[in-house]
């Protein structure tokens, strides 16, 4: 297997069973619903910082640790959850475009 032609689907995968496990050692909805917000702020700094970028490969590997999380959670509500991720993401990449938060520069096309 070539990690440079399917490094998305590896991890994809590598993440979904990292949720996975992240949400059977987690009994609490309360935690459950801060880390799903947490994710979902690390994935819009993510999706900011390949802003220009092909953004699927991205989002692809993102939504393998949330639907892994997902399939492993049984106290929390699924629809809660994906709008905790989904306004996490949202409010991560509007701050990190109004500025709040320190950014690498980019030098030469690299960040």
């Amino acid at each position: 297997m070539n990690f440079y032609k399917s490094w998305v689907e590896i991890i994809f995968f590598a993440l979904l069973i990292t949720g996975f496990i992240f949400s059977l050692a987690n009994p609490s909805p309360g935690f459950s619903y801060g880390i799903i917000f947490v994710v979902g702020l690390l994935c819009g700094r993510l999706l900011y910082l390949q802003k220009g970028n092909l953004l699927f490969p991205y989002i692809f590997v993102s939504m393998g640790f949330v639907i892994g999380y997902l399939i492993g959670t049984s106290y929390s509500s699924w629809l809660t959850m994906i709008v905790l991720f989904l306004a996490g993401t949202y409010a991560s990449y509007a701050l990190h475009e109004q500025g709040m938060f320190a950014t690498p520069k980019i030098r030469d096309g690299y960040r």
